[in-house]
C-alpha cells in the first residue's frame, strides 16, 4: 500500500466520524436554541427577563448549525434530490452522474468556504462588530460557517474520489462467494 492510499484510507474512516460528531453538536446547538427562544419568548410575554437578542443569536445558530450538518447530510446522502431523468439511464450513466454531482457540490461548497473564511478575516482584521445590542465580534459565526462549508467540501471530495475509484475499478466478487451465496440461499 503507498502513501497516498493510505492517506486517502485514513480519510474515509477519519471524516465521516467528524460530519457525525459535527451533526450532534449542530443537533444540540438547535436544542439550546429552542429553549433559549422559549424562555425569552415566554420572559416578554409575561414581564420577567427578556434579552432582545433573540434575533441575532437564531441567525447565528441556524447559519452554523446550518452548515455543520450539511457534511453529514452529504455523506448519509440525506439532502434532497429530485431524479426525473436520473432513472431513464443506464446504471453506469447513473452512477456518473452522482459522482458528478457530489463533485459539483463540493466545488460550490469550496467557493462558499472560501469567500465565507475571507469575509471572516476581513472581520477580524477591521474589528466589525453585530449591528445589535449584541455587539458581537462577527468574525466568530463567519468562522464557525466557513469551517462547516470546509468539511463539506472535504466529504464531498471525498466521496467523489471514491466514487471515480469504484467507477474505474468496480467491486469484484469472487467466485466462490458467488457460489456460496447461491447455495446459501437455495438451502
Amino acid at each position: 500500500m503507498n502513501f497516498r492510499s493510505f492517506i486517502f484510507k485514513q480519510t474515509a474512516v477519519v471524516l465521516p466520524g467528524i460530519a457525525k460528531l459535527m451533526a450532534l453538536m449542530s443537533g444540540l446547538i438547535f436544542l439550546l436554541l429552542s429553549f433559549y427562544i422559549t424562555i425569552d419568548t415566554m420572559g416578554r410575554s409575561f414581564g420577567w427577563f427578556y434579552s432582545g437578542l433573540t434575533e441575532g443569536i437564531s441567525a447565528y445558530a441556524l447559519a452554523i448549525a446550518g452548515s455543520w450538518g450539511f457534511a453529514y447530510a452529504l455523506y448519509t446522502r440525506g439532502h434532497v434530490r429530485i431524479d426525473l431523468l436520473l432513472p431513464m439511464f443506464p446504471k453506469k450513466i447513473q452512477k456518473l452522474l452522482d459522482v458528478l454531482a457530489i463533485g459539483l457540490a463540493g466545488y460550490f461548497t469550496c467557493l462558499l468556504a472560501y469567500h465565507t473564511y475571507e469575509l471572516a478575516a476581513r472581520s477580524l482584521r477591521l474589528n466589525i462588530k453585530s449591528i445589535s445590542t449584541f455587539q458581537a465580534p462577527l468574525f466568530l459565526p463567519q468562522m464557525l460557517l466557513a469551517f462547516g462549508l470546509f468539511m463539506t467540501t472535504l466529504i464531498a471530495f471525498q466521496m467523489t474520489i471514491s466514487g471515480l475509484r469504484a467507477l474505474r475499478h468496480p467491486p469484484k466478487v469472487a467466485v466462490d462467494d458467488a457460489n456460496n451465496s447461491e447455495n446459501e440461499s437455495k438451502s
